[in-house]
């Protein structure tokens, strides 16, 4: 006798095939629909608004790309506090942006901390001789290359990439020198001709520095500084959290100016951007609330080439 089959009729079986394939089909679509659309739950996607945060994340019209997408977690960010080193969104406070635009900065100081920005500066025996700024209270530069050198004589050059030269001259003690708007000489050396006869001369205190010593302009650029000191040294620009400076290897160049010491409340973070010399951030606005954070800026989706953490 043979056994009745316990499987059910073709029919049936090519049935359930087709409900467990559309099943399957029906899962798959959703999980790539968010995938596709850069959308995830608990997630917020991001275009780049501008070039304050670069080089970490480009803005519009760099090298002809598309600025850079990327993906915020404002659902589980909004139990915790932001920390050091991260990149969030929030929306600006009206000293910012009047109608509260949402922003992407870096968080540089946190609650009850003392900030301080501190631009590159020239050492001579440990005191400043000048600082380099965008303010009146330093010397302007776009380029930051310097190279350090120790006065072993009663004098020594210091070259500086300003686009023209600027040179130092480091000496022991006061030498005799003079000056007129067409000439500089030092210890009866011609270090300095303009023929157009456009040289002032300045003192180094209108410069941040804390030493005697001159700097001389040619058609309001700087070309020579007389600073006096054996040893001359850089010292880069940099942030100071509680007095004491912090690693950032993300910046693309250091600060040219000068912010605080700012002690923080219980509330505020003080916010930057990578693109210290073109971000609107806390050193021109102030520190910003905790309220005003809308979620962690935590990897680049587009372009492909980019993907990848923050």
């Amino acid at each position: 006798m043979i056994a009745e089959s316990l499987d059910p009729p073709a029919v049936f079986r090519k049935q359930r095939r087709i409900k467990f394939w559309g099943i399957l089909f029906a899962i798959a679509g959703l999980v790539a629909l968010p995938i596709m659309s850069h959308q995830v739950i608990g997630y917020r996607t991001f275009l780049m608004p501008s070039g304050s945060m670069e080089p970490s994340l480009r803005g519009p019209g760099v090298n002809g790309e598309d600025p850079d997408k990327f993906r915020v977690e404002w659902l589980l960010s909004r139990g915790r506090s932001p920390g050091r080193g991260e990149i969030w969104v929030f929306r600006a406070p009206p000293e910012a942006s009047p109608n509260e635009s949402e922003f992407v900065k870096r968080v540089i100081g946190r609650p009850g901390e003392t900030v301080e920005v501190v631009p590159s500066r020239l050492l001579a025996d440990g005191k400043v001789a000048f600082t380099l700024s965008q303010e009146s209270g330093g010397i302007s530069m776009d380029q930051q290359q310097w190279n350090a050198a120790r006065a072993e004589q009663d004098s020594a050059a210091l070259p500086m990439d300003l686009g023209e030269p600027l040179i130092v001259i480091a000496v022991g003690e006061m030498p005799h020198w003079s000056a007129d708007q067409y000439v500089v000489k030092v210890a009866g050396k011609k270090v300095l001709e303009d023929a157009s006869g456009y040289i002032e001369s300045r003192t180094l205190d209108q410069f941040g520095g804390e030493m005697e010593g001159r700097l001389f302009m040619v058609n309001g650029e700087p070309r020579l500084a007389m600073v006096f000191g054996k040893v001359l040294a850089l010292e880069k620009g940099h942030v100071r959290i509680n007095g004491r400076p912090i690693q950032e290897p993300y910046v693309m160049e250091s600060a040219a100016y000068a912010y605080g010491p700012k002690k923080l409340g219980d509330d505020e973070y003080f916010m930057m951007g990578d693109n210290r010399n073109n971000s609107n951030d806390s050193h021109a606005w102030g520190p910003l609330k905790r309220d005003r954070f809308i979620g962690h800026a935590q990897y680049r989706i587009w372009p492909p080439h980019r993907a990848g953490g923050m």
